[in-house]
Formats: structure tokens, C-alpha cells, sequence
């Protein structure tokens, strides 16, 4: 557990002699690390790498086009803008090479730790002599019971941390690489087979792509953890989409998810043949654009939602999302597509189960038997 120290001072003073460069996790940190009086250039290098596809051998070109188009696709921006802001994030990474001594500052949930094994795994493949690699990774701090990120941090308290940073290792490096190449699998069990291995390296990572697994569908319902948690919390009464936000960080043992990414996941609750939840103004619920400036329109932030009969049918069990209403979606290199799905996540047994499909077709078909009987009898998916 990191404790702030009162005198950060002297450990700035003495790296003043190196020509210093700080990769962060996003804008928050960043901003906070310039004001800190800490030397050197800052820099920030960000992705929600749990979201949208991570594919393997591709050139850097052909990764940030494939990353840029799913950033299009969330309203992140245009593919343009979003390219060129990879790109630009890309290119100041380089320059990394320019200086002395490069830290990287990260944090433990699973949004920062596939951040950490990228960069890891991009530095391993680097020609990087003469250059210190530093890592100073942040899970617990004495002063913050529910540490939740850099970005929440003073720029006093980002300066007392400096210092305190460690140097990579070559295990380090070669366990980075090894664990962003299962994340990048095509094939999950990857993952599991790697979590069984030594993790001291890098002690933060196995707990993220465990959490990384639970949101694979269920094989009770079909549902991923958060979609879990968003439908229970609606249960007991209608809530906006910040007090859904709010919730789901509370069911969360490491916050990892953004309120933009959040909000999409909310969203995909509320489409498909039988929706999942819906508004109570029965307007559809669809997640702005992320605001340029400024908070996110007042209509949307308070909208209520609310659980549908359908939604608590697939709750309680007596019915299944995947089967109901499909998926498309990537989890790093795996992508899920149609009513079946390939790969499920066992809740009680916590492990992923390969599914067949044809079995899972003639559960579906039980499903549209049962709806279609349900139907002739008055009763409705609302």
C-alpha cells in the first residue's frame, strides 16, 4: 500500500538531472502531473481496450484504422478525428526515445492493466538502450479507502508518489507480452491457461482479466456481469443513468469503466427484439455524442429507465439474452456474433464454458416455442 510522503521535494530535485518522459492514463492524470512541479514531458496514451476489437498481426497503420472505426461507431468522435488522435498519441509515444528516463503511470483495474501490457508489449519490441523504463503502478493508498484512479489525485499528492516508481524488468517485459497475446486470442481458454501461471510480476494483472472474463455472457442468462448489475439495480424502481452509473461502481471491486463506456452498455440493454429496459418516457435511449465541452444534455442525464418484463425474465433465469436478442461484440481478439454464443462465463464455477451450438439451437428454439405460446395467450415482452 502506497502512504503519501509530506516532502516530496528532494526526490523531484533529484531526477532533475534526467531528461524525463510520463506516459498517463488519461487527460485527468495528466493535467494534474504538469501542475505537480515533477520534471519532464507528459504525456497521455489511452484506449478502452476491454471495448471493441483488439486483432492480432496487424501494422500499427491498420490498428489504429481498426481501433479509430470503433471509436466512430461508440460517438466518440468522427473516424478522422478519432484516427488522427491515435496516430497523435502513437507519435508522441515514440518520442519516448528521446529521453532518459520513461515512467509509466498506471493504476490496478482492468482499463489501466491492458493499457500497461500494451505499452509493455510495444516497449519490448523497441530498441530502448540507454533509456531507464520505469513503472509506477498504483493500487492501494493509505489516505484513499476507495482509491478509485490517478485522475482523482492532487497534483501534491501525484508529486509524492514520483519517486517511488520502480525499474521494468526483463520478466516484466516477457510476461506483458505473453499475457496482451492471450488478451488478443481468438481463442479465450488462452486467457485461463495464463492466469494459471505466476503473476508476482505484475501483481495487479490476473484480478483484471478475471474481471475481463465476467463479462463474457453468463451461461445462466446471457448476460455480462455489468449487464447484471445495471438490471438488478433497476428492480427495486426506476433510476436515471447516473444512478445506474453511481451503482455499478459500487458493485465493482476496481472501477475500470468510464460513464461513456458505461452508458453504451446501458444502451445495448435497451434495443433488440425484446429490449431489456427501457425509458420510462418510452423515448428511445440513446447515448449522446461525447460532449466537446460541457456536461451531457440535461434530457438525457435524467431520463429514468426502468427493467422490462422481459428483462426480469432473463434476470430470474427463465430466459436468455443471447437467445432473445443476439450479440455482436468483440472481447479483445474474440468476437461473438448471432443468437448463440460461442464462449459463456460460468458465474458459480467461474471459468468460461465452450458452448455447442447445436444444443444452444434447440434451446433457442424451446425459447420461441415458449414466446410464441406466451403471444397467443396476451402476453408480451414490454
Amino acid at each position: 500500500m502506497i502512504q503519501f510522503s509530506g516532502d516530496h521535494r528532494s526526490r523531484i530535485t533529484g531526477h532533475l538531472e534526467l531528461l524525463m518522459f510520463h506516459i498517463t492514463n488519461g487527460d485527468s492524470a495528466a493535467t494534474g502531473l504538469r501542475s505537480s512541479g515533477v520534471s519532464g514531458e507528459v504525456i497521455v496514451w489511452c484506449d478502452v481496450l476491454h471495448e471493441g476489437p483488439t486483432p492480432t498481426g496487424l501494422s500499427s497503420e491498420k490498428w489504429r484504422g481498426v481501433r479509430a472505426r470503433f471509436h466512430c461507431d461508440c460517438g466518440w468522435g468522427t473516424c478522422e478525428g478519432c484516427l488522427n488522435r491515435l496516430q497523435q498519441m502513437d507519435e508522441e509515444l515514440e518520442r519516448c526515445r528521446e529521453h532518459e528516463e520513461v515512467v509509466i503511470w498506471c493504476e490496478h483495474d482492468l482499463y489501466d492493466q491492458l493499457i500497461l501490457i500494451r505499452l509493455l508489449d510495444w516497449c519490448s519490441g523497441q530498441d530502448l538502450r540507454g533509456m531507464r523504463l520505469s513503472l509506477l503502478c498504483v493500487g492501494e493508498i493509505q489516505e484513499l479507502p476507495r482509491f478509485r484512479g490517478l485522475g482523482e489525485l492532487t497534483p501534491g499528492q501525484l508529486a509524492s508518489l514520483y519517486g517511488k516508481q520502480e525499474p521494468v524488468t526483463g520478466e516484466q517485459l516477457d510476461f506483458a507480452t505473453q499475457s496482451w497475446d492471450a488478451f488478443c486470442s481468438s481463442d479465450p481458454s488462452t486467457i485461463e491457461e495464463f492466469l494459471r501461471k505466476d503473476a508476482s510480476a505484475l501483481p495487479y494483472l490476473k484480478d483484471a482479466l478475471a474481471r475481463h472474463l465476467e463479462q463474457f455472457p453468463s451461461t445462466r442468462n446471457g448476460l455480462s456481469r455489468t449487464e447484471q448489475q445495471i438490471l438488478e439495480a433497476l428492480v427495486d424502481g426506476s433510476k436515471t443513468p447516473v444512478e445506474l452509473f453511481l451503482h455499478d461502481n459500487e458493485c465493482e471491486e476496481r472501477v475500470f469503466m468510464g460513464d461513456a463506456t458505461f452508458f453504451l452498455h446501458v444502451q445495448r440493454l435497451s434495443v433488440g427484439e425484446y429490449p431489456m429496459l427501457s425509458t420510462e418516457s418510452r423515448r428511445p435511449f440513446i447515448v449522446p455524442s461525447i460532449p466537446v465541452a460541457g456536461p451531457y444534455p440535461r434530457e438525457f442525464l435524467e431520463e429514468k429507465l426502468t427493467v422490462t418484463d422481459a428483462g426480469r425474465e432473463v434476470l430470474d433465469g427463465r430466459d436468455d439474452h443471447i437467445h432473445l436478442n443476439g450479440i455482436d461484440r468483440w472481447y479483445g481478439g474474440v468476437h461473438l456474433v448471432g443468437k448463440e454464443a460461442r464462449w459463456r462465463w460460468n458465474t458459480e464455477e467461474k471459468r468460461l464454458i465452450p458452448q455447442r451450438i447445436s444444443s444452444s439451437a434447440s434451446f433457442r428454439k424451446f425459447f420461441d416455442i415458449r414466446r410464441r405460446i406466451a403471444s397467443a395467450s396476451g402476453s408480451s415482452h414490454n
